[in-house]
Order: structure tokens, then C-alpha cells, then sequence
């Protein structure tokens, strides 16, 4: 495994302990805490599957190959993920569908454009 692919690996098992710990406050009464929650997952998940690219080979997660430090969003590591000669990873319509909505979720809350009360966002955490 490539260190880029190893680093991606530790940050998304960080995001997703992140995530629990959030969720298990939130759950105990300390509502806002279901923001971090979804964000954490959701980054949790971008990073996994940026780690399934790299593992392939690092360049897949970069969004052009003559820019290393940018790197592709969650929507286009999925479909590079889905492509035969890449991994042919087969993501279902019910996949695609929960994954559009994670990115909507994090991005109307990272850009304070939403406005879903907590226990949507629960059930939405939940969801993802």
C-alpha cells in the first residue's frame, strides 16, 4: 500500500471515530453536535475511497495529473472507483442515491446554506 494510500486510510478511520464520538453526544442531548457528526462521515467516506484510488495508484486521486495537490472530489473518486479499469467497484442506484445526498447534506452544512433541524440531520447521519 502507498503512503499516500496509508495516510488517506488513517484520516478516514479519524473522521469516522470523529464521527461517533459527535453522534454518541448528540444522541446523549447535545443536538449540535449532529452537524460535526455528518461531516465527519461524510469526510470519512471521501477518504476512503480516495485510499481505494491510491491503493490502485496515487495519481487516480488527483483531479488533474500535472496538479498533485489538488485532488478529486468525493462524487468523481466514486466514479473513477466504478471504472473497470481502474477498480470496477459496482455501486447500486440505492448507493448512488445515498452518496448524492451525503455530499448535498455536508456541503449545505460546511457552506451555511441548509437549514435541517437536528433530528433530520440524525436520521440522515444514520442514512449516509
Amino acid at each position: 500500500m502507498s503512503e499516500v494510500a496509508k495516510d488517506l486510510v488513517a484520516s478516514a478511520k479519524f473522521f469516522t471515530a470523529e464521527a461517533v464520538r459527535n453522534s454518541i453526544e448528540a444522541s446523549n442531548g447535545a443536538t449540535e453536535r449532529w452537524k460535526l457528526a455528518v461531516l465527519h462521515i461524510v469526510t470519512a467516506i471521501e477518504h476512503s475511497a480516495k485510499a481505494a484510488l491510491a491503493e490502485v495508484h496515487p495519481t487516480f486521486i488527483r483531479q488533474v495529473l500535472e496538479n498533485p495537490s489538488t485532488t478529486v472530489g468525493i462524487e468523481t473518486a466514486f466514479e473513477r472507483l466504478s471504472d473497470r479499469e481502474i477498480r470496477g467497484v459496482s455501486f447500486s442506484e440505492n448507493d448512488k442515491k445515498r452518496l448524492r445526498t451525503a455530499v448535498k447534506l455536508r456541503n449545505s452544512i460546511a457552506h451555511g446554506s441548509g437549514s435541517l433541524n437536528e433530528m433530520a440531520l440524525a436520521a440522515k447521519f444514520f442514512e449516509v
